[in-house]
C-alpha cells in the first residue's frame, strides 16, 4: 500500500515506504492539514481484507470501549488509545494501576479489520518530526481542535523521551534541538480512536494480564 504522510508545509504526500511503526495502517481518508481550519481530505481507496491485532493497557478489562470525557493531557488528545506493540500496553496497564490506585494490570486485546478502517478520516505520523512535535505540544496545551479525525496515529512518548519534550514545552529546548534529541530515539506507536466509528472497527478478542 502507498504510505500517506504529512508533510512539514501541510500538504498531504504519497509515497511507497509502508510505516516503520505499522505497514497496516494504509487509511483511505487522510487530513491533509494539521493546522488549517478547513480540512480536506483523499478520496477512500478499496483496499484488500487484511486485519491486524492492537492492545490497549488499563487496570481492568475493556470488553467495550467507550470515549471518556478528558481529565489529563494526552499526546492525540481525548480517545481511546491503542497499541501494535503488546509490550507498551502492558506498561500502559502498570502505570494506570499505579495512577488509579485499583484495580489489576490488563491487557485487552482488539481484531481490526482494515476494510471499515479505510474509511475513517486518519491522521498519522510516520516518525517524530517537526509536525507530530506540534501537534503533540499543541493537544498537551489543549489548544487544538482536532474533532475532524476518527484516528491519529503516530509515535508515543516514552521515559526517555519526556524530559525532552517537557524541555520544549518549557521553552528550553527550541523544536530544532527537540527533534535532534528525539529522532535517535526508537519510539514505539499508538492509535488514538477519537469517535464512535473508529471504535467501531474494534473486535474485542480477549484479555491478558501481563
Amino acid at each position: 500500500h502507498s504510505a500517506i504522510t504529512i508533510s512539514s508545509k501541510g500538504m498531504t504526500k504519497f509515497g511507497h515506504t509502508p510505516l516503520p511503526f505499522s505497514p497496516f495502517l494504509s487509511p483511505g481518508r487522510v487530513i491533509s492539514s494539521v493546522s488549517s481550519a478547513r480540512h480536506s481530505a483523499a478520496p477512500a481507496s478499496t483496499l484488500p481484507a487484511t486485519s491486524m491485532l492492537l492492545y490497549h493497557g488499563s487496570n481492568l478489562a475493556v470488553e467495550r470501549p467507550c470515549l471518556l470525557a478528558r481529565t489529563r493531557a494526552l499526546d492525540f488528545g481525548a480517545g481511546f488509545y491503542l497499541t501494535i506493540d503488546p509490550d507498551q500496553a502492558a506498561r500502559w496497564a502498570r502505570t494506570t494501576v499505579l495512577r488509579r490506585g485499583s484495580g489489576v494490570a490488563t491487557v485487552s486485546v482488539f481484531e481490526v479489520d482494515e476494510a471499515p478502517l479505510s474509511r475513517l478520516k486518519v491522521l498519522r505520523f510516520p516518525k517524530p518530526d517537526a509536525d507530530w512535535l506540534r501537534f503533540v505540544s499543541r493537544n498537551r496545551n489543549e489548544r487544538i481542535d482536532d474533532s475532524g479525525f476518527d484516528v491519529v496515529a503516530g509515535p508515543v512518548a516514552n521515559d526517555n523521551t519526556m524530559p525532552v519534550l517537557n524541555l520544549y514545552f518549557a521553552g528550553a529546548y527550541t523544536e530544532e534541538e527537540a527533534l535532534r534529541r528525539l529522532l535517535p530515539q526508537r519510539l514505539r506507536d499508538q492509535y488514538a480512536m477519537k469517535t464512535e466509528a473508529a471504535l467501531s472497527v474494534l473486535s474485542f478478542k480477549e484479555a491478558r494480564t501481563p
